[in-house]
């Protein structure tokens, strides 16, 4: 089964199309089935995410490298969990997941993450890893910037709790 979903990085509206079932699922969880709506001014790309499981067994607790490296106007990715080229002049690429470990999910957002941030580099896009909050309908925002796990989330939802509303 393949299904498609979009989302924003940066200035890029992606549209990811997922093959299989593990991947629509995996994906889902972690960014709710959502779809992002047309990014202001922004450009669009196309990547393929296809479910993988060759190569050798890998444990629970595996690690993925987050390097990769730019061949030209190409983004190569080559990890134990993760593999894929992705071209940012046409704007495209495709990545094969292994979907036969455990968190196999984190692949997906490493290769996400390295997307953006070349992406972002191409299109003069300052990214940051953030929350930003702010009383409903003011002209301002607090942004919480940070890496993950320091508490983002936990901050962006307490402040929801109390009335505030989330921005992005």
């Amino acid at each position: 089964m393949t299904t498609s979903r979009s989302l924003a990085l940066g200035a890029t509206e992606v549209e990811v199309q997922l093959e299989g079932d593990d991947l629509a699922e995996r994906w889902d969880l972690r960014y709710d089935a959502r779809t992002a709506g047309p990014v202001d001014g922004g450009r669009t790309a196309r990547l393929v995410l296809r479910p993988s499981r060759e190569g050798p067994a890998l444990p629970d607790a595996w690690q993925p490298s987050l390097s990769a490296r730019r061949e030209g106007q190409t983004v190569a990715v080559d990890w134990p969990a993760a593999r894929g080229r992705f071209d940012l002049a046409a704007r495209e690429g495709e990545f094969h997941i292994r979907s036969d470990v455990r968190g196999f999910g984190l692949a997906i957002e490493d290769v996400l993450r390295v997307l953006a941030f070349e992406l972002s580099l191409v299109d003069d896009v300052l990214l940051l890893h953030a929350a930003a909050v702010g009383p409903v309908d003011a002209p301002w925002v607090d942004l919480f910037a940070g890496r993950s796990g320091v508490g983002k989330t936990t901050l962006t939802e307490r402040l929801v709790a109390t009335g505030e509303e989330a921005v992005s």
